[in-house]
């Protein structure tokens, strides 16, 4: 598949045809596309629902998440402000540390291209494998680093691509 810009239609269809490539249209509307599949991986209105990896979320979703993480792990779990953005908006992250000795610190930056929603999610992926998972070569990583993650350095390129331009 390809997304061709409507004033280049006329030469890729040159360019197919000489070629002998078969082609079969799919849609003239990308942006309705995207918005079809947008709503089924990323509806609104589901802050109250239980976080989980199954969808994406808005960025007021994942800081409640990350607020309410904080508050549940007091002697682990410290939120960090990692400053303000253009908009005003916090550049919220997590600190991780399983005890209060120093240990080598390990930083996820994520989000920072902020279409590319599948790095903030990773990124609280990592941050639920750290705090609840069972497996034993995870626990060793939660337990001997101190873990700095943000999941979203652009929080402001994030709301846009929510409310205004998928692909900005």
């Amino acid at each position: 598949q390809m997304v061709v810009a409507p004033h280049k239609v006329p030469d890729v269809l040159e360019i197919l045809g000489k070629s002998e490539i078969k082609y079969e249209l799919q849609s003239k509307d990308f942006q309705k596309s995207l918005d079809e599949i947008d709503e089924k991986v990323a509806p609104k209105g589901r802050a109250s629902s239980e976080y989980n990896w199954g969808q994406y979320y808005e960025l007021e979703d994942t800081y409640t998440w990350m607020q309410s993480l904080a508050k549940q792990n007091p002697k682990t779990v410290t939120l960090i402000e990692g400053g303000k953005t253009y908009q005003g908006r916090s550049i919220l992250g997590l600190k991780i540390s399983k005890s209060g000795s120093e240990k080598p610190g390990i930083f996820i930056e994520a989000g920072i291209h902020a279409r590319e929603w599948i790095a903030p999610a990773a990124a609280t992926f990592i941050v639920n494998q750290l705090l609840t998972s069972n497996v034993d070569s995870i626990k060793q990583l939660a337990d001997n680093y101190n873990w700095y993650v943000f999941p979203h350095a652009n929080p402001d390129g994030y709301v846009y691509t929510h409310t205004k331009d998928r692909l900005w």
